[in-house]
């Protein structure tokens, strides 16, 4: 890519369950006015805190926000409501229909994917490096670890937004990426200032992969 000067970047945002923190990304950067950006997860299921302690609700990807939200108000409305569950899944029914796996994504054709965990990072570099490139260009990976709650989740979303500004402005990204990355780890690592409440967040990685 030699320019990025323009709101057409293709983005993709990635958590475990595509149902909070690529789901806040992916609502801020719409809101930014990026107009081309997925979000997905990488999990075997989309997993949902339970009523029951030490259970967990598991749904597949593809089962719709609605119907999940539904399905919750039978087991405990009060409940769900309290934790922001349903709150949550009503604001991404508004975005799109269902949470989707990054690995069953027939063609990954991304200038920038955004993670939001380590291991999410991990799992979205190993697919897309077992696919054969299709378009011969770069595509840069990079994590924001980012805590997974709804404070953590609009945090990691402002910082995607920012990330995203520094890309746009630039020249030349797959020159320049290394030095945006480094510039915001330098930042959100910082003990003092804003770079400390938000130091959660200080945990970058970035990797290059053949699209």
């Amino acid at each position: 890519m030699s320019s990025s000067t323009d709101s057409t970047l293709k983005i993709a945002c990635v958590c475990a369950s595509n149902m909070n923190r690529s789901m806040e990304a992916h609502a801020q950067l719409l809101k930014y006015g990026m107009q081309k950006v997925s979000s997905y997860g990488t999990g075997k299921k989309v997993k949902i805190p339970s009523v029951h302690p030490l259970e967990v609700l598991s749904f597949d990807f593809g089962d719709k926000y609605a119907d999940i939200a539904k399905y919750l108000r039978t087991q405990g409305e009060d409940f769900y409501n309290e934790l922001g569950m349903l709150d949550l899944l009503e604001r991404n029914s508004k975005i799109k229909p269902s949470p989707n796996r990054f690995q069953n994504e027939k063609q990954v054709d991304f200038d920038i994917v955004l993670t939001f965990e380590a291991r999410v990072f991990e799992e979205v570099v190993v697919d897309m490096s077992s696919r054969a490139p299709l378009h011969h260009r770069q595509c840069h990976v990079i994590n924001i670890e980012t805590k997974d709650d709804s404070d953590g989740a609009v945090l990691g979303g402002r910082m995607a937004v920012e990330l995203v500004q520094a890309c746009k402005v630039s020249p030349d990204l797959d020159s320049d990426i290394f030095l945006i990355v480094q510039a915001f780890h330098e930042r959100y690592a910082n003990p003092t200032g804003e770079g400390d409440k938000m130091r959660v967040f200080g945990a970058f990685m970035h990797n290059i992969v053949a699209v």
